[in-house]
């Protein structure tokens, strides 16, 4: 996308300070929130590709209690009201500061990506701080990858290609540098003697302080960061920016689309998550790169073998 496009987006929205809640398979509510827009039924969702959220425990105990085939958005409960759910900061941001070299920045199609970061909030990043070094330099900073920056290091992002005229997006990317990398300076922590430091990227941190903060706050996000990320990304393209159609990604489809030539990324990012969410294997291509000539200039039996996740609300 283009980076005015980007900029336009940024400046209409109030993402620097916005919060977002979520727990542990929030997500179904959340797209059973859109499904039910227009009203709904016990039936016509067992009937849909959105069957599977019925399953999900905290969603069959809600459904106990309502009483009535008929669903309504706002019988639909929200994280923020819902026990065990984490706040995060979200804001936003472009990667590629170059589009000339939009293969080097690994999108879709020349231009740049809108990023979404979701980040620690303000409790959280004062325990972060007596891990750091008295200077506060911080290992964890991705600087090869999206960050937020600003006081608030980003746990995940998710990069975004949007056509507002199509009321489309494609999800390009979603990764954590932070968790990935606290992951292996943890386990060579766990190997030092207790009041030890331990060096990380040239770096000294303090060993106890370390392992008290990835135990008492890191540790949790772990198992929630990829359905977290992709609920932010979804409410954002959904509720901010009237989007309806959400492409995603293949595992081999977006590793031809952004040049990915030696290490891919992890494949359950692209096969189990999407899936997680409903999103449907399609051989559609998304309008805003089949309308590009860098789409068309490639093999056409490279063309066929491409596919996408679709999500449609």
């Amino acid at each position: 996308m283009k980076p005015e496009l980007c900029h336009e987006i940024m400046a209409c929205l109030p993402m620097g300070r916005t919060l977002f809640h979520y727990g542990k398979d929030h997500y179904a509510f959340h797209l059973l929130r859109h499904v039910a827009a227009q009203g709904t039924t016990v039936a016509a969702l067992r009937k849909s590709a959105f069957s599977p959220l019925l399953e999900k425990p905290a969603v069959r105990a809600w459904m106990a209690g309502i009483g009535s085939g008929q669903i309504r958005a706002a019988d639909i409960p929200e994280s923020a009201w819902m026990p065990g759910s984490e706040a995060y900061r979200l804001s936003l941001g472009i990667w590629g500061r170059d589009p000339a070299r939009w293969k080097s920045y690994q999108v879709s199609r020349r231009g740049v990506s809108l990023v979404l970061h979701l980040n620690h909030n303000n409790t959280q990043y004062q325990r972060l701080k007596r891990a750091l070094p008295k200077d506060g330099s911080d290992p964890f900073l991705a600087y090869g990858h999206p960050e937020a920056g600003g006081g608030f290091p980003t746990i995940a992002w998710a990069r975004m290609d949007i056509d507002l005229g199509r009321r489309e997006a494609l999800i390009e990317e979603m990764q954590t540098d932070r968790i990935r990398d606290m992951t292996a300076a943890v386990k060579r922590a766990r190997k030092a003697k207790p009041g030890s430091e331990i060096e990380f990227y040239s770096i000294t941190l303090n060993r106890d302080a370390l392992l008290d903060y990835w135990e008492k706050e890191m540790q949790r996000h772990v198992a929630i960061w990829e359905e977290a990320m992709l609920t932010a990304t979804l409410d954002f393209l959904h509720r901010e920016i009237g989007v309806r159609r959400v492409f995603y990604h293949t595992h081999e489809g977006g590793a031809a689309l952004k040049h990915i030539r030696r290490k891919l990324p992890p494949r359950s990012l692209y096969t189990t998550v999407p899936r997680k969410f409903c999103f449907q294997l399609t051989d559609e291509v998304p309008g805003m790169v089949e309308s590009c000539s860098s789409w068309h200039s490639r093999p056409s039996r490279i063309r066929r073998e491409i596919k996408f996740h679709l999500l449609e609300t």
